[in-house]
């Protein structure tokens, strides 16, 4: 009997002290705020500076949708080191046939993040085609655009080309 004292003993000791261990722990994890997980932003940014971008996007998209390739094209552009360059014929060529593939029948900004000037992103998603009722068919695809803004002014650059410092560093991702 006086062992199974003890031993009720030591396990109720052991159940007080993983108890409150796990209050503590539970604690210490609900003591974060907002603030441990946003990274704030590294930029000054105005309602206009939001305006323009949400504006260039707009544009691009409204081109891509009337099969505007061409003047989509010449919207986008690339970071070269410190400077905004137009793309080069062979990006343009690739992006080219991505743009006529996905017109779409409307374009929708789900999205946009501000960081750095050259550390932003927009997501947006392009309707291909109405679905016929009943259907459910996938009929949305999403891409990213990062803005860069350069002396004040901002342009689209393409997510998937490399913000490299000279134009041989683009060459290595090709």
């Amino acid at each position: 009997m006086r062992k199974n004292s003890f031993l009720m003993a030591i396990m109720a000791a052991l159940l007080v002290l993983t108890t409150a261990g796990c209050k503590s722990e539970k604690k210490r994890s609900f003591d974060k705020t907002e603030k441990d997980f946003i990274r704030p932003a590294e930029m000054t940014l105005e309602k206009s500076d939001t305006d323009r971008v949400r504006q260039l996007v707009n544009e691009f998209l409204e081109h891509q949708r009337n099969g505007e390739v061409d003047k989509a094209l010449a919207m986008l552009h690339y970071l070269d080191g410190d400077s905004i360059k137009a793309l080069p014929s062979d990006m343009a060529k690739s992006h080219r046939r991505m743009i006529d593939m996905f017109k779409g029948l409307e374009g929708k900004i789900d999205y946009m993040i501000f960081l750095k000037e050259t550390d932003s992103e927009v997501k947006y998603t392009l309707t291909l085609f109405e679905n016929e009722p009943g259907e459910h068919l996938p009929n949305k695809q999403s891409f990213v655009i990062k803005p860069v803004r350069r002396d004040g002014e901002w342009y689209i650059t393409l997510a998937d080309t490399p913000h490299a410092k000279t134009r041989s560093e683009v060459e290595k991702y090709k």
